[in-house]
């Protein structure tokens, strides 16, 4: 009884591997995907940022509809801020809300991302925007404030709304 049921089990995780491998459809790459890479080139894209990394937090599922946009030379942020700023506007703050001109923008190919890159100074910061775009349209923003703790972020990149 012990036997046939070892060799059972060695049959079905035996053929697992087969049967998974053969039902998944093949991965497209972010460099294959014309349509993707003529928006982040043409930088007429956005992104629907669906989860917050705060540095020595938890990560943060949010259930407003939050997004950056980029559009030519100028980015729309509209993204939360948990986190420690170490130097605030009288009155507060209303998190990373605000509209700039974009500088130093560049696009790098890597092996698995296609990776973005530029600044946008505003009159309360200066910040550095990453952003690796993986096959499918996911990607991951980090921001680097110059006077803030930085922060991450977690959607999907799609076309300009």
């Amino acid at each position: 009884m012990r036997s046939l049921f070892k060799i059972l089990c060695l049959a079905v995780l035996g053929m697992a591997p087969i049967t998974t491998s053969a039902a998944r459809p093949a991965k497209q790459d972010v460099q294959k995907d014309t349509v993707t890479l003529q928006r982040i080139e043409q930088r007429d894209f956005a992104i629907r940022v669906m989860r917050a990394m705060p540095s020595g937090m938890g990560m943060v599922t949010l259930s407003t509809p939050y997004s950056l946009k980029v559009d030519g030379n100028t980015v729309t942020s509209y993204l939360p801020y948990f986190g420690r700023a170490y130097s605030l506007p009288y009155g507060g703050d209303q998190g990373l809300v605000f509209t700039g001109e974009i500088r130093d923008y560049e696009v790098k190919q890597g092996k698995k991302t296609v990776d973005i890159s530029f600044n946008v100074k505003t009159d309360v910061d200066w910040f550095d925007f990453r952003i690796a775009v993986y096959p499918g349209g996911d990607c991951y923003l980090n921001v680097y404030p110059n006077y803030r703790q930085p922060i991450g972020y977690s959607g999907t990149l799609g076309p300009l709304e």
